[in-house]
């Protein structure tokens, strides 16, 4: 649910909520970095994971560049608490193109929320 909204009787409620999707997505993160034994940094490697996930659209905008014009998808991601993605991890669904997290949103106690994007040229 996004509202929900008296009317001026306050004898109805109007209650608005989202589109949503429940879908399985692959992760693929991005090389952590981690520490060797003199202290200098190293690339770790994280392996791709699957796990369920809710998608929900966020909007759809088309931006003007100077040369092109690129289509922009956002959505948001609802995940277990159990599932950590950062920004920057790529999340797949099937052999679509993948989903670029741009925004973790993990405060709640039961789930995480990433705002997710992918654009393409128009």
């Amino acid at each position: 649910m996004t509202s929900i909204l008296l009317n001026r009787e306050q004898d109805q409620q109007e209650v608005k909520a989202a589109i949503c999707e429940p879908v399985t997505l692959t992760a693929r993160p991005q090389n952590r970095t981690g520490r060797d034994a003199y202290n200098r940094p190293v690339a770790v490697s994280v392996p791709s994971f699957t796990f369920p996930g809710i998608l929900t659209e966020k909007y759809f905008r088309n931006e003007a560049d100077d040369v092109y014009r690129a289509e922009v998808q956002q959505r948001v991601l609802v995940t277990p608490k159990v599932i950590v993605l950062r920004a920057g991890d790529l999340v797949q669904k099937g052999n679509e193109t993948p989903y670029t997290v741009r925004q973790v949103l993990d405060l709640d106690p039961y789930k995480n929320e990433y705002v997710i994007e992918r654009s393409w040229e128009a």
